[in-house]
């Protein structure tokens, strides 16, 4: 079950889109790097940097700021002593880098892949944005092409040899992975000229200029879905206020216009959709009292009655649903 929060599409400041599109270029030059190396026969450990890429993007949009380098160099380790041992063998290693390296490589894609995955799961369902469907894509492509490449090692571990067809699939998946990049990058430098060009249009729907409307949208967005401020049983407008530093006036009527709702049963959709999941991932080992507390509400009577406003039915028969299936 889902409340309609405008779609629930998430808001990202300008810092986190930033560092969320350096990622993902980043992404794209080594892949393509990757390629050119393998075409002229060298077999350079790039596959230890897309787990640390793929994991920087999705850290990213999960913590909602920009994911600090210092971190990121330490997911770089392992390809630093790889590409080092790589480097002072000559460009020519011998077998024993290739028993090492490619097993390692493969365990680190996959295992970021699904990592990814876990840390992402509760905003792969529900929250619908650009960039959560790309992690999504590149953690799958990152599993599709680490089982396949790993069933074809196994199969050639004796002469640790690729015959041409497996690297023929590879490499398409890798265009596949850069052209879906490529596209992304386009796409956001679009949008954001797109909305430079407009900043100054007013929307005479709402009365608020579109960059402001914008700007109201990131900044609430943040504060409500990634720092999670309803589940503070004692929010109050002013309170939002200071955290936003949006004017009480400005928040009030962005909610009564844009969101076309009161603050509070603006406020209690938030919390009613966090019972929701909490009430779906807990089924029946949490009394009502307690489902009503951790999401904000301080008022058993209270939750009851919003409850039944926007899901239709009492949390008892909704939890009834969920255990009779």
């Amino acid at each position: 079950m889902k409340i309609n929060l405008n779609g629930k599409k998430a808001s990202y400041s300008e810092e986190v889109l930033r560092s969320f599109e350096f990622f993902a270029f980043f992404f794209v030059v080594i892949q393509f790097v990757h390629l050119v190396s393998l075409v002229f026969g060298f077999t350079f450990p790039f596959s230890f940097l897309y787990g640390p890429i793929l994991y920087a993007m999705a850290m990213t949009l999960q913590k909602g700021k920009y994911f600090s380098i210092k971190i990121f160099a330490l997911h770089l380790v392992p390809f630093l002593f790889f590409q080092s041992w790589y480097t002072l063998s000559s460009l020519l290693p011998g077998p024993l880098f290739y028993q090492w390296c490619f097993p390692v490589a493969l365990i680190s894609s996959f295992g970021y892949s699904i990592l990814v995955f876990v840390k992402m799961k509760n905003r792969f369902r529900r929250v619908n944005d650009d960039q959560i469907l790309l992690v999504k894509q590149l953690a799958g492509l990152g599993i599709g092409i680490s089982s396949f490449v790993s069933f074809i090692y196994w199969q050639q571990l004796a002469s640790m040899e690729f015959d041409t067809k497996p690297m023929v699939a590879v490499t398409f998946a890798m265009l596949f992975c850069i052209l879906l990049l490529v596209h992304f990058i386009y796409q956001q430098r679009k949008i954001r000229r797109d909305m430079g060009a407009q900043e100054n249009i007013r929307d005479t729907s709402t009365g608020f200029a579109a960059e402001q409307k914008a700007r109201f949208t990131t900044i609430i967005g943040r504060v409500m879905d990634h720092d999670q401020l309803y589940l503070n049983p004692n929010l109050t407008l002013g309170e939002l206020s200071k955290e936003t530093t949006i004017s009480k006036s400005d928040l009030s009527e962005f909610i009564n216009i844009c969101e076309n709702s009161t603050y509070y049963e603006w406020l209690a959709k938030y919390r009613i959709q966090y019972a929701l999941n909490l009430l779906e991932s807990t089924v029946d080992q949490l009394k009502m009292e307690a489902v009503a507390t951790e999401s904000g509400f301080n008022s058993k009577t209270v939750f009851y009655r919003y409850f039944k406003q926007y899901v239709g039915v009492s949390p008892s028969e909704y939890r009834s649903k969920l255990v009779n299936g």
